[in-house]
């Protein structure tokens, strides 16, 4: 039996400092399921920064409900 699932994505990255400190992304499917991946990749920077990188994740959550 074949299955096919279509599927919007999307990608984001907090950059501080040169470096991605959170990588983000997003899919959603044609039946409306929405997937959001949240990676802290610097720990110190995130620490460092929290504000700031709080802010750009809930402005990619924001992003990612709108696909």
């Amino acid at each position: 039996m074949y299955k096919e699932t279509k599927a919007t994505t999307l990608q984001g990255s907090v950059i501080i400092e040169n470096q991605s400190v959170v990588s983000m992304y997003a899919q959603k499917s044609n039946r409306g399921d929405l997937t959001i991946n949240v990676n802290v990749q610097s720990e110190t920077l995130y620490k460092a920064n929290k504000e700031e990188c709080d802010a750009d994740i809930a402005t990619f959550k924001s992003h990612a409900e709108e696909l």
